[in-house]
Order: C-alpha cells, then sequence, then structure tokens
C-alpha cells in the first residue's frame, strides 16, 4: 500500500477491534473517522465507505467535526465518513480526545474510530518503492517524517475503536475487511474470525484469545502427512488421536461458551480467536477448522483463516508475477 492508500504487495492483514459496535446499531446514523498513520492505506479506506454510501468529509479540523456531523445528521443524511491525519488543524491526542468526548452528546447511534496502521519496514518500503516524500518531512527523510508521525498518531490508537494493520494486506484485503466490519451487514450479531498461525511468523496482533497447540503431536513427522495440511482428513484423524486433544478442545469449547456471549452482550462486534502451532500448517489449521465447524450457528457469523497458507499463496503469486515481468520485453529474461 503506497503513501497515498494503495496496498503494498504481501498479503494477508491483521486486525482488531476494541470497543465494538452494539448488534443494534443503527446504520442509518453511523459515523466513522478515519485515520492512522500516514502510508497506511487511510485514503483507501476513506473511499471503500464513500464507496458503501457514506458522506464523505476529509481534512476538516478537528473543532469543526461535531458541528459538521450534526449538521449532515440533521439533514438525515445517513452514514458520515470523516477522514483525519497528523496534517489536521487541531490533530493531537488531546484535541482527539476532546473530540471523542463532544462527539458522545450528537445524536448517533455510534460513533466508530477506524484507525490504519502499518509496521516501521512496510512504511519505509511503500515510500521507497514509490519514491514519494513523508509529508511530515518534504525536505527531510522518510524515517524523520515517520516519527513526527509516529508521535501524534501511534497515542491515538488506544482511543480508536477498531485497528486494520495493513502490513501485509492488498488494496482488495483492506477493501474486503472494512466492508466485512464496518458494512451495514456487519450489524447483525457479533462475528467471530477464527485464525491459524504459526508461533515463528509471531502472534496475530489482531487477536482477543490465543490457543497454543504445540503440544499435540506433530504431524510434521510422519512422511505420509507431511505436505499435507490441517484441513486435509487424515492429518485431522492424526491430530485428534492425540488423547490431549479431546480434553484441551472440550476445554476450549467450555471457555468460548461462558465468553462469547459476554463479549456480545458487551458491545464487541469482532472477536477474533487464533490457535498457533510451530508451522501454522498441521496442528492450528485442524484446531481452527474444529472450532469454526462446531461454533457456527444462524444468528452469528463465523470465518474461517490460515494465516500462512494465506502467506504461501501470495509468496507464489509475487514470484509468478516476477516470472511473467522477466519475460517482458526489457524486463532481463526471455524477452530481452
Amino acid at each position: 500500500m503506497g503513501p497515498n492508500g494503495e496496498a503494498g504487495e504481501a498479503g494477508g492483514g491483521e486486525s482488531r477491534e476494541r470497543g465494538g459496535a452494539s448488534p443494534t446499531v443503527d446504520w442509518r446514523s453511523h459515523l466513522v473517522i478515519v485515520t492512522g498513520r500516514f502510508g497506511a492505506g487511510r485514503t483507501t479506506a476513506i473511499g471503500v465507505l464513500e464507496d458503501l454510501g457514506f458522506d464523505r468529509v476529509d481534512g476538516a479540523p478537528l473543532r469543526l467535526i461535531p458541528a459538521i456531523a450534526e449538521e449532515l445528521i440533521e439533514a438525515q443524511r445517513g452514514r458520515i465518513a470523516i477522514g483525519v491525519d497528523a496534517r489536521t488543524a487541531g490533530f493531537s491526542p488531546a484535541g482527539f480526545a476532546e473530540l471523542l468526548q463532544e462527539l458522545k452528546s450528537l445524536r448517533v447511534a455510534r460513533a466508530t474510530i477506524l484507525f490504519l496502521d502499518g509496521s516501521d519496514e512496510a512504511l519505509r518500503r511503500r515510500y521507497t518503492e514509490t519514491r514519494r516524500r513523508h509529508p511530515l518531512a518534504p525536505g527531510g527523510t522518510i524515517d524523520e517524517g515517520m516519527a513526527l508521525c509516529a508521535q501524534t498518531t501511534v497515542p491515538i490508537k488506544d482511543l480508536s475503536d477498531l485497528v486494520i494493520d495493513t502490513s501485509a494486506m492488498t488494496p482488495n484485503e483492506l477493501r474486503r475487511t472494512i466492508v466485512e466490519r464496518v458494512a451495514p451487514s456487519g450489524a447483525i450479531g457479533m462475528t467471530v474470525e477464527i485464525v491459524s498461525f504459526a508461533y515463528k511468523h509471531g502472534l496475530p496482533p489482531e487477536a482477543d484469545l490465543v490457543f497454543d497447540c504445540r503440544f499435540l503431536r506433530n504431524p510434521h513427522y510422519d512422511p505420509a502427512l507431511r505436505a499435507k495440511d490441517g484441513r486435509d482428513p487424515a492429518v485431522a484423524a492424526y491430530v485428534k488421536e492425540d488423547p490431549l486433544f479431546q480434553p484441551f478442545f472440550e476445554q476450549v469449547m467450555t471457555h468460548l461458551r461462558l465468553l462469547r456471549p459476554a463479549y456480545e452482550e458487551s458491545g464487541k462486534s469482532y472477536l477474533t480467536i487464533a490457535f498457533g502451532c510451530t508451522g501454522g500448517k498441521h496442528r492450528s489449521v485442524a484446531l481452527a477448522e474444529a472450532t469454526a465447524d462446531s461454533l457456527q450457528d444462524r444468528r452469528r457469523s463465523v470465518r474461517l483463516r490460515h494465516r500462512e497458507r494465506e502467506r504461501e499463496a501470495m509468496k507464489r503469486r509475487a514470484e509468478e508475477a516476477a516470472e511473467d515481468a522477466a519475460l517482458e520485453p526489457g524486463g532481463g529474461g526471455a524477452g530481452r
């Protein structure tokens, strides 16, 4: 994703929700404030909301936002998306906190703060690849601009309802994530996302609950199963034959049956449950699949993601694209 909000080349994004929208949100009067670090996709995000029918207001001074929002609501304009960033007049952690207090008095069913974030490495790469200057350091270095941006924007992340880490997202993945988490369809019950991952690649930053599967016996050491993953019936059966699997799985389900309704009653609209193992291929995938099957019901949406499978797929596509480019005239391959 470039500095103007376009996504980078890696796949599989991360996100987490803090406050959560009530299942009874009146989407006819919903306000979303979109902010975040430069290069993380704010422009893309607010454009997606505009496509979804939100009235778009971008760059207004913080002190004017309550009045603008109230005027649009009075005019029955419906859903509103307001974009702000570190260049916005009055933008600061203190100014943002004051804004949130003022918005509480408005006649809106829900005001959501959407924060777009990314790793320093990903944001630096995007500016380097596009050869664009950082907006906060037009005459300085990218790192200087990123440091200035972090001073004002990172503290605001703690005030946000929904944080999306776009470090490894394509534009389409960011659009899909926003549609699923902010669009009106998300108002029906709490959405549960179940993720499998590899510990060697780090914890999913969006995870609310994390379960470690590394104590279960590993199909990796069975030559007949090594190349398969946890979605394969033979691998799933192998994992479930571990004597510790059933008591562990029952404890997980008991835990989720207790916490899931409690989270939903508290107003949380998105819950992410993560299962991890060493490589993110066998045990965590099998547990994630089994959990998704057990949690499916009509009222709540259950999504299933296998993070390492997504990464491998994106890597293959990038390699194929590089091979195709090498064959083009001037690409250094057979076409030269």
